[in-house]
């Protein structure tokens, strides 16, 4: 895949959009078409009841699994917001796929960065262990 450089102004408004009905609306989708896989990823009926609200999915009320909406292509690399630019990742998986982003964008011109990609379009790849809760313990 060849990536380009979007416009910082193009980004900050995406980003935005993103915060404000995007993130939402991509949790939504998941918990309506994606059931069987955030179930094999351990999060539970409360959960998805809670995606389908636009909330990111709980264990118990008011705790946080350690999961992210990412951008497949990154905003800053021409990514939009579309529901298939989009999965639901752990955290800790979103942070390294930010990591070597941004490493190679000093070094690397963009049409040579490599990312994290989910393998044939998986809206929640399978990762072995799952979502953990936010506060570090596994479910």
């Amino acid at each position: 895949m060849q990536y380009t450089l979007e416009n910082p102004t193009v980004v900050a408004t995406r980003r935005a959009a993103f915060t404000k009905t995007a993130k939402g609306d991509f949790l939504r989708y998941l918990a309506e078409k994606h059931e069987a896989e955030l179930a094999a990823m351990g999060i539970g009926t409360l959960g998805i009841e809670l995606m389908k609200d636009g909330a990111f999915p709980r264990v118990v009320p008011g705790e946080q699994l350690d999961c992210s909406v990412d951008h497949i292509v990154s905003l800053h690399l021409g990514g939009t917001n579309d529901i298939d630019n989009l999965m639901l990742v752990p955290t800790r998986i979103n942070a390294l796929k930010d990591q070597l982003e941004t490493a190679q964008l000093l070094k690397a011109k963009p049409e040579a960065i490599k990312t994290i990609v989910p393998v044939n379009g998986a809206k929640v790849p399978f990762i072995p262990g799952g979502f953990q809760r936010a506060r570090g313990s596994a479910l």
